[in-house]
């Protein structure tokens, strides 16, 4: 709120615009979901414009993900691992095709024939 950002979307979901493009991006395989490269995925976030490289760039907050299989889900191969809202204008700019933009998320998902139980969610508290 202080650097002018309006909170609407984060209080009110339906206050927020999705980019009309949409990517069901489905399980290669069965198993249990052990790990997801959060990293990697901002960065991929960034690439598709919903990040900064430098701070002159304009976020386009119409892209993103909607994760529907987080650490621990069990999943079954084709099952939808998430919805991914990009802007084709874009992914070209990238040099990314909608196949590549596929492949790169799947490609964040690591799979365990074996249960899986999330970490904590707050690793630690710093005073």
């Amino acid at each position: 709120k202080i650097q002018g950002a309006t909170v609407d979307p984060f209080k009110n979901r339906a206050a927020l615009t999705l980019s009309p493009n949409q990517l069901e991006c489905l399980s290669p395989k069965a198993g249990y979901v052990a790990k997801i490269d959060g990293e990697a995925m901002g960065m991929l976030l960034v690439r598709m414009g919903g990040g900064r490289k430098k701070v002159t760039d304009t976020i386009d907050f119409s892209v993103g993900f909607d994760l529907h299989a987080k650490i621990g889900t069990k999943m079954q191969k084709g099952v939808s691992l998430a919805t991914v809202y990009y802007n084709p204008e874009k992914l070209a700019e990238e040099g990314m095709s909608i196949a590549d933009l596929d492949q790169e998320f799947k490609s964040l998902y690591t799979f365990s024939a074996h249960a899986c139980k999330p970490g904590p969610l707050i690793k630690k508290v710093i005073e």
